[in-house]
C-alpha cells in the first residue's frame, strides 16, 4: 500500500521538483538552529560602547572615574581600560574583560602595573534603557586583603545625572536624565552648616546643612511615598526611577522645620488627605 502511494506521488511530481522540495526541506531544518541563534543575538541586551562614568563610595564620598568600553560582537565579549586615581599623584591602569548575560554584567579586571597582585571583579545589573549598570565589586588589595563596595556605571557623569524641571508637587523638582535602577547613587547634598533649619536645609549627622548654590538637591520635594533616601549626604534610589520625580520623605531627615506644611505629594492629593509634615522649630 505504502509503495503504491509513493509510486503515485512520483508520477505526479517531476524528479527535479521533488529534489528541489527535498533540498528546501533539508535547508530549512539546517537553518532552524541558525535562525534561532540569530534571533537570540538580535534580542540580546547590549551595553553602549565608548566612555562610561564609574561612581563608587570611598570614605563616605562619591568618587568618579571614566572607563573606555569596547565590544566584540557574536561572542558578546566586552573589554576596556579604567584609569584609577588611587591617591593624589598616583594612577593605576586597570584592564578589564567581561560578558553580559541577560541584564547581568560580570567582569574581572587586573592592574596593568601590578599584574596578578591587584585584581577584582564587578557584578552589575543593566537597567532597561541600557544606560546604567549598578551593583557591587570585590577586589584584592596588594596586601591580600579583600574589599567590597557599591559601584555604578552611567553614560552621564555623576554631577550630570540630575536635572531640575517643573514639579507637579511644588515649584521645581529633581528628575533623572536616564532611567536608573533601585539602589543607584544619584546625588550628594553639599552645603554649609546652619544654626537652625532653613527652607532648603536637611540634617546630616545631627547638623542642619544649608545647600550650596550649585547643589541641585536643594529642589528635592517631599512625598509620603518617596522613591529615594539619604544615607549621610548621599542620595540613593529606593525604587527604580524613570520619568518620575525623585522625592524623599522630609521626616526621615528632619526633627524640626523652618515652617510646617501640608503634603501635596501624588498619594495625598489622590486620596484627598491633609497630612501635616513636621512642626516648626
Amino acid at each position: 500500500m505504502l509503495k503504491s502511494f509513493f509510486d503515485f506521488v512520483t508520477k505526479l511530481i517531476p524528479e527535479k521538483v521533488a529534489e528541489a522540495i527535498g533540498s528546501a526541506i533539508v535547508a530549512a531544518l539546517l537553518a532552524t538552529p541558525l535562525i534561532a541563534w540569530l534571533i537570540r543575538i538580535l534580542r540580546r541586551r547590549t551595553i553602549r560602547t565608548g566612555s562610561w562614568h564609574t561612581t563608587f563610595i570611598k570614605d563616605g564620598q562619591p568618587r568618579v572615574e571614566t572607563v573606555e568600553l569596547k565590544f566584540i560582537p557574536i561572542i558578546n565579549h566586552y573589554y576596556g581600560r579604567v584609569v584609577y586615581d588611587r591617591r593624589p599623584g598616583e594612577q593605576r591602569h586597570y584592564l578589564f574583560s567581561g560578558r553580559l548575560s541577560e541584564t547581568l554584567f560580570t567582569a574581572t579586571y587586573i592592574s596593568k602595573e601590578l599584574k596578578t597582585s591587584d585584581c577584582g571583579a564587578w557584578t552589575l545589573k543593566l537597567n532597561n534603557a541600557g544606560t546604567a549598570l549598578v551593583g557591587a565589586y570585590v577586589w584584592q588589595e596588594v596586601n591580600d586583603e579583600i574589599g567590597h563596595d557599591f559601584y555604578q556605571w552611567t553614560e552621564a557623569e555623576f554631577d550630570e545625572l540630575l536635572q531640575i524641571n517643573n514639579s507637579l508637587i511644588h515649584g521645581n523638582g529633581i528628575f533623572l536624565r536616564h532611567d536608573m535602577p533601585k539602589g543607584a547613587l544619584v546625588g550628594e547634598f553639599r552645603g554649609n552648616a546652619a544654626d537652625g533649619p532653613t527652607r532648603e536645609s536637611i540634617q546630616i549627622d545631627g547638623r542642619h546643612i544649608d545647600p550650596a548654590h550649585d547643589c541641585k538637591l536643594r529642589s528635592l520635594n517631599h512625598s509620603c511615598n518617596p522613591n529615594a533616601k539619604f544615607v549621610g549626604a548621599l542620595l540613593f534610589l529606593t525604587d527604580a526611577v524613570g520619568e518620575s520625580e525623585i522625592t524623599i520623605d522630609y521626616r526621615s531627615t528632619e526633627t524640626a522645620f523652618q515652617e510646617a506644611f501640608f503634603c501635596r505629594c501624588p498619594t495625598c492629593m489622590k486620596e484627598k488627605r491633609k497630612v501635616k509634615i513636621g512642626h516648626t522649630a
